[in-house]
């Protein structure tokens, strides 16, 4: 409901810089997924998450709203690609993570504090906001 978003962007608490740096996040997070793009980068990056870092950090000319972040803004925007790529909410919500995914969040989060877990939150709100499209 709303008031439950509400409640978690409340918790969230998040500063325009992070408002900016998720919405530039949602705007190219596809990107990685375009097999024409995965067939240009190394190998090593030719999974979704690694593909957009590669692009963000490499070929600024593809992602220009990049250009324009701060370097707190793209440090957000890495770690939640990180923490995206070793661990997927919307896979633990279908029973589909292992508990080692589970602790290696808990470490990242330990490592890099509540800021990146509470960006990654607020990043997967706005993601799964758009999967049903506007239906619901």
């Amino acid at each position: 409901s709303w008031g439950d978003i509400r409640a978690i962007i409340s918790w969230i608490d998040p500063k325009p810089l992070q408002i900016q740096a998720v919405l530039v996040l949602l705007s190219i997070r596809a990107l990685g997924k375009s097999k024409a793009l995965l067939q240009q980068v190394p190998m090593e990056f030719q999974r979704p998450e690694r593909a957009v870092l590669h692009v963000i950090e490499s070929w600024k000319n593809v992602v220009p709203s990049t250009k324009l972040l701060s370097d707190e803004a793209l440090d957000y925007i890495t770690q939640a690609l990180v923490v995206h790529e070793q661990f997927n909410l919307a896979q633990m919500l279908q029973g589909e993570n292992c508990p080692a995914s589970v602790a290696h969040l808990q470490e990242l989060v330990g490592k890099n504090g509540s800021q990146v877990l509470h960006f990654y939150i607020l990043f997967l709100l706005g993601f799964m906001s758009g999967l049903a499209g506007g239906a619901g």
